[in-house]
């Protein structure tokens, strides 16, 4: 994979073409999860992710954006955001393979992501998942100049503001 500071970390929109490939991944990132939640597979053998579909449909009150991550051109995971109305925007799911992990590769897509949709956001991490949680505080507290909320409940979130 090359030198980290060397690897070119490339988010493009994910094209409705590419449905497939993100759901491939999805099932990696959903398989990656089950470290944190007790998830199971249905009877085809896969996890599903009932959202898919909605990230290419039309709906008048909510934006869902999906992007594909590539590091030196080859893919290395992706985001999905969501926002509802003018609310802030959320990290539905974010998700970098494990061979491009500790490369920068997810630190860098953050800063991608969060510079293509500025404003307000929220992203949330399940409790059991604390290197998410550290990941998130770093990288947001990059970008922000340390100005984020930081709230646990349910889970973790983390609220800031982030300008283009």
């Amino acid at each position: 994979m090359g030198n980290p500071g060397e690897m070119k970390v490339v988010v493009e929109p994910a094209a409705f073409e590419e449905k497939a490939v993100l759901r491939q991944l999805l099932e990696l990132y959903i398989y990656d999860f089950t470290e944190f939640l007790p998830l199971a597979l249905n009877e085809h053998g896969e996890f599903g992710y009932r959202y898919l579909d909605h990230y290419w449909a039309e709906d008048d009150g909510e934006t869902r954006l999906p992007f594909l991550v590539r590091a030196d051109g080859k893919l290395a995971g992706f985001a999905f955001v969501r926002r509802t109305g003018d609310g802030p925007w959320k990290m539905a799911e974010f998700f970098v393979m494990r061979a491009y992990r500790r490369a920068a590769v997810g630190s860098r897509a953050a800063r991608e992501v969060f510079a293509r949709c500025p404003g307000p956001w929220e992203v949330h991490e399940v409790l059991a998942n604390t290197p998410a949680q550290a990941f998130w505080r770093r990288i947001i507290g990059e970008v922000t100049g340390g100005q984020l909320e930081d709230e646990t409940s349910d889970g973790v979130t983390q609220r800031s503001t982030i300008t283009g």
